[in-house]
Parts: structure tokens; sequence; C-alpha cells
């Protein structure tokens, strides 16, 4: 008997009580207030609204019964949950096999598997209509009850021919094309290997890829890999002795395993880019996506939640050798594969005793540096998230003048403006026709003012900063926003986060503040200076992301202490030097404790 979504029996005057122990029980685990609220506001489904997940399941066959129980268990929470899944199956020559197995999970959740023979149906007139949208009715509330299983197979009404859709990209590309599709929120791809692996976190999975940045990049590393693997197989282990041959079947299960991710990779970019911007792709492994417990199983905690297990910007204050693009042979079979990721729990954080909260630090001692890691969960370790992304743009220009800059106060433009005048690197790097490819003032200024809830002197603020601009990182159309500057004595500057802002109605979705935090780990990975209110709300996200953290009414030497309602964060490689050095430490304090506010006075 079909199960109503968790939501309507919380909101019916005489609730089942076993659903709502579940619901509570799962957002007490997984899910902050606001998490928990985006949550019974986004599944409050109105009417015959129902939300769907596309599934798509490798390596069926190889489904063991225990897993096929769990992760029946599993489909059976996400229906529960508000979130039915919509199965696909590959083409391949064991759809009838893979048909029955869908079929056993669809039941065993407590839903009634609906085979559907066609994905794509050729009209008469020339046209295509992908399954989702030509048989609407059927994801309607009158078959709440039923889990759509697709085949690969597409009918011709002109010839009166169906046959097997042979092209994955094809097949997943026009089942996902229509103009009456049902809500589509999720895809989910769930397979042996987990999700697309990362040089950076030890070949573990990313744990999350904004595939407008990052898509083409991933891409061409992983076909470059494989590449340069097929090529250093057969020209230096062509000899068919015992040792060659077992290189050579890892060197095959490595170009295997780096075709399946070229493939998902590929997929989530196909379907996500047919799908609402804030939908959610994610890759993990049908162990990990078997698991009961909510708040490690990436399935239910993404669904809560709609992010990752942890966050993808935490460091982790752990060197790793820079590699090459196409690592040698070598270092795959050799590499010790260890992962150390960052716990995301604020109170494991605070209440340890190797990092530092040097609020009274004695400056004349060595500062313990932060040593504190975990050994991954597994569900974190191969799981990876995927959003379709927005663009992201970085103005590298040291000094803002009026031709790489719009809105720029009349004080500050000069019509004489010359090559003299015009920083040299700013010079190089200029070479913009239009004004979209300018910095916008005006539109950085209403960021600034609606995320700070002040209103900024930009007069005073461009005098301060001119001339000593890092980068400033623009995302979509000044949704988010982070300016960097140097500070510092002039012959040893820091990289400094002046401002961090996104737009109130923006936060804490599409992964923003992860993605400019990456992106600013990635530019500056030596050092990163920034500060914060003491009251600031966000401060946990920020501790959770330095090796050090400082109140700047601290005493910094003999007879140099400033009462500050601001707290210093720093992060530092712990491959510099400056990790363990207090002079430097003094230096961002004492030059970022006298940067004086920009805001107008009374706003």
């Amino acid at each position: 008997m079909w199960k109503p979504p968790i939501w309507k029996t919380l909101t019916h005057e005489q609730p089942n009580a076993s659903y709502k122990r579940l619901i509570l029980s799962v957002l007490n685990t997984t899910a902050t207030k606001r998490e928990a609220k985006d949550y019974l506001t986004k599944y409050k489904n109105v009417g015959s609204v129902t939300n769907f997940c596309l599934l798509f399941i490798r390596s069926l066959s190889n489904l063991k019964i225990k897993q096929l129980n769990s992760l029946a268990l599993i489909i059976n929470k996400l229906n529960m949950l508000g979130l039915k899944p919509i199965c696909i199956i590959p083409p391949s020559n064991n759809i009838n096999h893979h048909s029955e197995i869908l079929d056993a999970l669809v039941t065993r959740a407590e839903l009634e598997p609906l085979h559907l023979n066609e994905a794509i149906k050729f009209k008469i007139d020339g046209s295509s209509n992908s399954i989702l949208s030509e048989r609407r009715e059927l994801f309607d509330s009158a078959f709440s009850n039923f889990v759509p299983i697709i085949k690969p197979f597409a009918y011709n009404e002109i010839t009166s021919t169906r046959y097997m859709i042979g092209d994955l990209y094809k097949l997943f590309d026009d089942v996902c094309k229509g103009d009456s599709m049902p809500t589509i929120d999720k895809f989910f791809i769930l397979n042996k290997i987990g999700g697309i692996p990362s040089d950076e976190r030890k070949a573990n999975s990313h744990v999350f890829i904004n595939l407008s940045q990052e898509f083409q990049a991933l891409n061409a590393s992983l076909i470059a890999q494989n590449n340069y693997l097929k090529i250093e197989n057969l020209t230096n282990y062509k000899d068919l002795n015992e040792k060659a041959f077992h290189i050579q079947k890892i060197v095959q299960n490595v170009i295997s395993e780096n075709n399946e991710n070229i493939e998902n990779l590929t997929l989530m970019n196909i379907v996500l880019s047919h799908l609402l911007p804030n939908s959610t792709g994610l890759i993990t492994t049908v162990e990990a996506a078997s698991t009961q417990y909510d708040k490690t199983n990436p399935l239910v905690y993404n669904l809560i939640t709609d992010r990752s297990l942890i966050s993808s910007s935490l460091p982790r204050f752990k060197s790793v050798p820079n590699k090459s693009k196409v690592p040698s042979l070598l270092s795959i079979l050799n590499e010790e594969i260890e992962t150390e990721f960052w716990k995301e729990s604020n109170e494991e954080y605070e209440n340890s005793d190797n990092i530092i909260d040097v609020n009274n630090i004695n400056f004349n001692k060595r500062i313990n540096i932060n040593t504190t890691h975990m050994k991954s969960v597994d569900s974190i370790s191969v799981t990876t998230v995927f959003k379709r992304g927005i663009d992201i743009n970085s103005f590298c220009y040291r000094t803002l003048h009026s031709n790489n800059t719009i809105g720029l106060p009349s004080s500050f433009i000069n019509e004489n403006e010359t090559d003299a005048n015009i920083d040299v690197e700013d010079r190089a790097i200029e070479n913009r026709s239009t004004d979209s490819d300018k910095l916008n003032l005006t539109k950085l200024k209403y960021l600034l003012d609606n995320s700070f809830n002040h209103s900024l002197d930009l007069e005073h603020y461009l005098n301060r900063i001119n001339g000593n601009i890092a980068s400033i990182i623009v995302i979509g159309d000044y949704e988010g926003v982070a300016i960097l500057t140097y500070e510092g004595p002039t012959d040893n500057k820091f990289v400094y986060l002046d401002k961090f802002a996104i737009l109130p109605q923006l936060k804490g979705s599409l992964g923003i503040s992860d993605i400019i935090f990456n992106l600013i780990f990635k530019h500056f990975p030596d050092e990163i200076v920034w500060r914060s209110r003491k009251d600031n709300v966000v401060n946990k996200w920020y501790f959770q992301r330095c090796t050090g953290v400082l109140d700047l009414s601290a005493i910094l030497d003999e007879g140099d202490q400033k009462e500050s309602n601001f707290k210093l964060f720093y992060h530092i490689d712990n491959s510099n030097s400056n990790l363990q050095d207090t002079k430097r430490i003094k230096e961002y304090a004492k030059y970022v404790r006298d940067i004086e506010p920009s805001w107008v006075p009374g706003t």
C-alpha cells in the first residue's frame, strides 16, 4: 500500500506518529535549522506535483542480495521523504535481466515497478518526444506508488519499428528533453568506483564539482591520463613476463575506471544542463548509497541539505606534492592511498586542543600547528556532488581605472591616462573591448551594500585598495564576490581577503561560499589572511578553514595594543615557513587590525 510523503503526515491534523518520528530523526541528524526549513518548503508538494530523481545504477548484474535489500530500504526512505526515483536502464545485451533486478529492487522498496518499453518516440511529423513528457500522466498523483523503469529503446511511428539506442549519452540527452517534464531535482549515479577522482585528495573523489567552471579541465585531464597510460603500457610493458603482465592488468583497470569516470562526468554535464539550475547530481558507490545511517548516507543527506557530506572548501592542512596532470605509471602503482579529511562538526573542531586559538598567545613560544585529522568515512571518500554551476570571472588588475572598470567615481577618472600611470601587469592583461568584460563597480557596490546591510563609501574604499588589488573574483551576475588585496610591509606583503560577500537570498545555495574559497586557496595557496567581527555568525565556518585565529585586541608587542571588535583568521600551507613564524603572524595582526572600514557612518 502506498505511503504518502512524510511532509503530508506532518502537516495533517492527525499525523502518523512513525512517519513523524522518522522525519524528525532525519532532520535532527543531518540538517541545520535553515536546511530543515528549506527542505520542508521545497518538498511540501502542492496538488499533483511530485519530485523525482533520475537513478542510474551501473553493473546491476553484480548487485548482491544484501546490497539490493539495503538499497531498497534507502529508496523507500527517499520516497517517504518526498523524492521518487525514475530508473533508466543503459543499452546492453542484458536489458531484460537488468529490468528484472530493478523490478525486484523497487518491489522490495514497497513501491510498484512500472516498465516503460521506449525511452523515445519518433513521430510521423519527424519530431521526437521523451517518454517523460510523452506519458506525462504517469508522473501525476494517480500513479504515486509507481516507479518508472525506462528501457533504452526508441519507437519510430513512420516505420513502426522499435530499436535500441546504443549511445548512452544520446539516451540520457533525449530522455531529459521535453516541454512538459516532471519535476526532476536530482540525478544519482551508483557504481563500484565512486565519484570523480581528485589528485588533491589522493585519488579519492572530488567532494563538489561546479560543472560550468570545471567540466572541460577535468574531462581533458582524464582523457590525457588515459592516452598517456595507453602509450606507456604499450612502450614499456610489452614484454609478456609475469611482472609486465601484472602491470598491464593494473593499467587496464585504471584505464577502464577512467573511461567510466569520463562517461559519468559527461552524463552529469548533459543531464544537469536540461534540469533546473538548482538541481543536483551525485555519484557514489552502491555500498555508500546503501548505508542506513542518515548522517553518512550521501543520498539521504543530499536530499535534506542539498550539499555534500563535507564542505569542499575545508582545507586539509597537509602538503601534497605538485603532481603532473598526467602522473607517471609508477606513481599510480606505488602511491599509498590515504585520505585525511577535516571534520566539519563545529563541536569537534572547537574542542580540539591542537587548533590554534591565540587570544592570549605568548609570542615568545613556538606555536603548535593544527594536525587534527580523521580517516575518511567511506561515503565521504567515494562521493562527488555536482551542480550545473555558475560563471566565474576573476579580475586581476592591480589598479582600477576607466579602461577596465564601469561606474568609476569621477574623481578617479583621468582623461589623459597614459601607459605611464597604468600598471604594467594591468596593461598586459587588459585588452578588454566590451563593457561586459569590465569590472562593474555599480553592481559590485549593490552586492556589498545588500550583503553587509551597510552603504559602502566607494571613494574611501578605492583610495585604500587601488594599486594594491590582488584579485577580484565575481560569481555569476555579481551574486557573490571576493576582493583580495596586498597588505603588509612593502618588501613582504601578504594577501588579505578584504571583502567576501554573497547576496542574502543566495547564501547557502549553489555552494557559492565553497566555490569562492576553493578559488582563493587555489590562487593563493601559500598564505591568505582575513578578519571578521567577533559576533559574526559565520565565524564557525571561518574557523574550520583557517590554521589559526587571533583576537586583534591581543598585545602584539610591548605597548602595542588596541581595542578591536575583530578576529584575525589565517590559512598557511604547512610547508610554508611562516607557519611557525611568530613575527609574520604579528605582521598579519598589526596591518589587518589597523585597516579602517569604508562604510558610510550611520548606515
